[in-house]
């Protein structure tokens, strides 16, 4: 596969995807030091830089539809099998690790119109599009694969919110809300900045496409834009 490469300001947060339409990718992540993308038909992933290479992820067995992707510790992630209503845990090779069942009050999980997400403390947050609904759980170890959830909130936000995305290393989220872009903080409280992390990556809006975008350099320059409503991923370089 080859792929073009954009040269862009350090000022210039949006790019064309008619003039570079990159390549096809339903998620990415950050974790620790590692940035995965996902594309879930086929259960492939891959790592920066080298998204010319996608290899295969380990099922974890019976029926499996992986619909989101969420950062882990020391390099894993997880995948959200919608099929069997799980969270699967993998290390930084996608080998399986565990796999436990997600809160009931969850299912059947509903791709589309409910997306999930990781804090930087270990919290989980699953919002529901459809009502506006938000519950964060954390798992009563505290510690990665267990299955028993604690819930620690459940919260209203504003109706008509969609095309949520994270930002790395963060609890926060950036959506799309009827009358334009919001950033909420981990805590899920309306926000005007965004998060200041250590990845190289930071979640920006792009106005001509009406969507969140995630940016990622690192320090040399070279880097990519993750289109999360397009789901196309453009390899760049930031000048």
């Amino acid at each position: 596969m080859t792929f073009m490469i954009s040269v862009v300001g350090c000022a210039t947060h949006s790019a064309s995807s008619n003039r570079n339409p990159g390549i096809e990718a339903d998620a990415v992540v950050h974790s620790r030091d590692m940035w995965y993308a996902f594309r879930f038909g086929g259960a492939r992933y891959s790592r920066f830089p080298n998204f010319e290479s996608w290899k295969e992820i380990a099922s974890p067995g019976g029926a499996f539809r992986p619909v989101a992707a969420l950062e882990g510790i020391q390099g894993h992630f997880y995948l959200l099998d919608a099929a069997q209503g799980r969270l699967c845990l993998y290390d930084t090779g996608a080998q399986l690790i565990s796999t436990f069942p997600l809160p009931s009050i969850l299912l059947p999980w509903a791709p589309g119109r409910m997306v999930a997400f990781r804090g930087a403390d270990g919290a989980f947050t699953f919002l529901d599009y459809a009502s506006g609904e938000a519950w964060q759980f954390a798992d009563r170890q505290g510690s990665e694969g267990t299955a028993d959830w604690i819930l620690r909130n459940r919260i209203r936000l504003p109706m008509g919110i969609r095309d949520c995305i994270q930002e790395p290393d963060s609890g926060s989220i950036a959506c799309v809300l009827p009358d334009g872009p919001a950033r909420f903080d981990a805590s899920l409280n309306k926000s005007s900045d965004h998060n200041n992390n250590h990845s190289g990556g930071r979640t920006v809006w792009d106005e001509s496409a009406r969507e969140w975008t995630l940016e990622v350099a690192d320090k040399d320059g070279f880097g990519f834009r993750f289109l999360s409503v397009q789901r196309r991923l453009q390899p760049i370089r930031f000048q």
